[in-house]
């Protein structure tokens, strides 16, 4: 009886041995699976880490356009009759004019019959009535009260009328205020001196083309009845005409506050609000347009200028991290984050993949990929170095 509950208590202790032996090699065998990963997605460090936190204040993101005029202030000169331009006093796109001032000479046949017409008529003065018509005529045709008077006492008719300014302002002529649409696309879809290079390309071979533009008006061109021969804007309001990335699409509203800044003067500011928000896209457009209506009684921004904007897209809750504890493969954008310790204390960090949203100068938004709370490397760089490359492809997803 003895032998037999000796034997059988040496059999439960070799069973309990062989059961803890079994259970140490398995959390051995688990830690050396996470260790023996790649280093494409496992990173043991000893480095500090921080704590994803969600914070609540003013968001705001970034846009880049240019200025155009505001098209509301356009007031348009076109022709009444047709004719032959004779003479062209302002021969070039934004000089500034004078209200009255002449712009250009027209000759025309029409208005030569017209003008016989009155002047035969000044010799029967007592048909006031057919006088007055023949004088409305003329006017109807663009002529001021003025010029109708010189007409009716000049001893030689005129062979061709002058053309003046309605207004006071800056001239344009045919196709001035055309949409650099092309040029800013490839200005944001590109990056890079290359793109800086293509930029300056087409903006040449479009300065040196229009010349050469039929819709430009020369000294000897014929127009017709009814085609506008040039508008006066005085630029006292212009729009802003601004891209906005894709992403932020949802956080657009109008009537937002947004920060205006030339590139002349980068430390100036002029605040406007979201006045439109372009329903349609232009082909290849990647981004969403947006038009803003700001003062400029200085005349402090230029046709087609450069600008960048800052636009605030109200106060929320975010999840945020610091930017040095993003680090950006381009398409993706990963932090490393906390998943465990080595039994001699070292920290394991695991490479995830997180969606971003606005970027501030200390932190970015994370809209997806972490929760708050949890810990990740205060440095993604740092462990990014040449035994830790990242494989975009094997992150998780």
């Amino acid at each position: 009886m003895l032998i037999a509950l000796s034997a059988c208590s040496g059999k439960k202790n070799e069973e309990h041995s062989s059961h803890h032996e079994h259970s140490g090699k398995t959390e051995e065998e688990a830690y050396l699976a996470t260790i023996a990963q790649s280093t494409n997605k496992y990173v043991i460090s000893d480095q500090k880490t921080v704590k994803v936190g969600a914070v609540t204040g003013e968001s705001e993101f970034s846009g880049t356009g240019y200025i155009r005029s505001d098209e509301r202030r356009n007031v348009k000169v076109a022709a009444r009759f047709e004719g032959r331009i004779e003479d062209l006093h302002v021969k070039y796109n934004y000089a500034y004019v004078r209200k009255g001032q002449p712009i250009m000479e027209l000759y025309s046949p029409t208005l030569n019959t017209m003008q016989q017409e009155l002047r035969y008529l000044r010799q029967y003065p007592e048909d006031a009535a057919l006088l007055e018509q023949a004088r409305q005529r003329l006017r109807l045709l663009g002529l001021s009260n003025k010029q109708v008077r010189e007409i009716e006492t000049s001893k030689i008719p005129k062979s061709k009328v002058e053309i003046e300014s309605p207004a006071e302002g800056f001239v344009l002529f045919s196709d001035a205020t055309a949409k650099p649409a092309a040029r800013m696309q490839g200005t944001n879809q590109g990056n890079g001196m290359g793109s800086m290079g293509e930029e300056t390309a087409s903006l040449n071979t479009a300065q040196s083309a229009e010349g050469s533009r039929p819709g430009v008006l020369r000294k000897g061109n014929y127009v017709k009845a009814g085609q506008t021969l040039f508008e006066v804007n005085d630029y006292r309001e212009v729009w802003a005409l601004l891209s906005v990335d894709a992403r932020h699409q949802s956080q657009l509203r109008a009537g937002a506050p947004v920060k205006v800044y030339s590139e002349r003067e980068p430390a100036r500011y002029t605040t406007g609000k979201i006045d439109l928000i372009e329903p349609v896209f232009e082909p290849g457009q990647k981004f969403v347009t947006v038009r803003v209506y700001l003062p400029n009684k200085d005349l402090h921004f230029k046709e087609n200028a450069l600008v960048r904007a800052m636009i605030a897209s109200g106060s929320k809750e975010v999840l945020t991290v610091p930017n040095t504890a993003l680090l950006d493969l381009g398409r993706k954008k990963v932090v490393w984050l906390l998943t465990g310790k080595t039994p001699q204390g070292k920290k394991i960090f695991e490479a995830i993949e997180v969606k971003t949203g606005s970027i501030t100068a200390n932190a970015t938004e994370v809209i997806s990929g972490l929760k708050e709370g949890q810990e990740i490397a205060s440095d993604a760089g740092l462990l990014a170095d040449s035994e830790s490359m990242i494989n975009a492809a094997a992150l998780k997803e």
